[in-house]
């Protein structure tokens, strides 16, 4: 029983995980965004959504001139005493920019 309610746990936070690297690269690949903005809503996200499920995460966010990307890591609360499940949920977008097209 145990062992089928430490599954769903770690499904459902790598869901969490995985919707709030989305959510921050979403705004850090926009035309004006930052890895910073893209890092602070992820936090966001995570914090409301994810505050019971994921323990110790860390949000990890860049952006280059091409590509910007969010890493979520974490471990997953634990109902099994001395199970210890990590994650690693990774969102990788291009940037939105102008490109001028010379005919």
């Amino acid at each position: 029983m145990a062992l089928s309610v430490q599954a769903a746990l770690f499904f459902h936070a790598r869901q969490i995980a995985d919707q709030a690297a989305q959510e921050g690269v979403s705004i850090a690949r926009s035309y004006e965004g930052t890895a910073i903005a893209g890092h602070d809503r992820a936090t966001n996200f995570l914090t409301q959504v994810g505050g019971g499920t994921i323990e110790a995460h860390n949000v990890t966010a860049s952006r280059t001139a091409t590509t910007a990307s969010v890493t979520i890591t974490g471990s997953v609360v634990s109902v099994i005493p001395g199970v210890s499940l990590k994650l690693n949920q990774k969102a990788t977008a291009p940037v939105e920019r102008f490109v001028r097209v010379t005919p």
